[in-house]
């Protein structure tokens, strides 16, 4: 009888502590994600153009879902360290490569980036619109970026940069004739330290950019399908395009 009781008793406390995890669970949660850290993108500065679509867009999302946002804008590799380390849920404006599907998911895009080259107005270079199009010259774009595994994969020996700063500063002084970059994050850049007339820019390629979730992240699956089914809601009701035309 004795022992009858104490199973009992047992089995009450699971219940109960199975009744607060589910409780638990329902509270707004903090989450944790990365960004790149790029001029002017810092959390020190007002968040522009592409940046403050997707970050809006993501906090948006997870704030509906139960999540407090905690976003950390940091160099790419350090983000990336983030990612591969389980700290992180996932990372803001994330572009697919093979490498990065060993460690991280992705699903529907947030958005979309144009790839193209950078080069100095005053140089009389050709608009190039192919990788193909620069393969007589010096070109160079940022480590772990996959602007710069897209050159590699066309045959190119490009230099590198560690940052978009530290790239353009590269492509003014000469070390090189084109940077390799996305238009929407570089262009706001080049806009707000006034280079925008100095440096043009030719457009090659776009492609989707998602908000990639850490496969190695608590209970990363349900966040997900919480995440994406947020995200065709959005969608639907016109949401996600008034906020997009917002930062047009």
């Amino acid at each position: 009888m004795f022992l009858l009781s104490v199973r009992v008793l047992i089995a009450v406390f699971c219940i109960i502590g199975l009744t607060c995890t589910v409780d638990a669970a329902t509270e707004k949660q903090n989450i944790y994600i990365v960004a790149e850290d790029l001029p002017p993108f810092s959390t020190g500065h007002r968040v522009e153009g592409a940046y403050a679509r997707d970050q809006n867009l993501v906090r948006q999302i997870f704030k509906e879902i139960g999540f407090n946002t905690k976003i950390a804008f940091l160099p790419w590799k350090r983000a990336l360290r983030e990612i591969k380390e389980g700290r992180a849920a996932g990372i803001l404006s994330c572009s697919q490569t093979q490498e990065r599907a060993k460690y991280m998911y992705f699903r529907t895009p947030t958005s979309h980036f144009t790839n193209g080259f950078f080069y100095l107005a005053d140089r009389n270079l050709p608009h190039p619109q192919t990788l193909e199009d620069v393969n007589t010259y010096d070109v160079a774009s940022i480590e772990g970026h996959a602007n710069l595994a897209q050159l590699r994969n066309a045959g190119l020996e490009p230099l590198t940069a560690n940052d978009t700063k530290s790239a353009l500063l590269m492509l003014e002084a000469g070390r090189f004739d084109y940077l390799y970059l996305n238009r929407e994050i570089t262009m706001a850049y080049l806009q707000k330290n006034g280079l925008a007339e100095r440096i043009l820019f030719s457009p090659v390629s776009s492609e989707d950019v998602f908000f990639c979730f850490n496969k190695k992240y608590p209970q990363i699956e349900q966040i997900m399908d919480s995440f994406e089914k947020k995200l065709h809601e959005l969608r639907a009701n016109g949401t996600l395009r008034t906020l997009q035309a917002k930062y047009k």
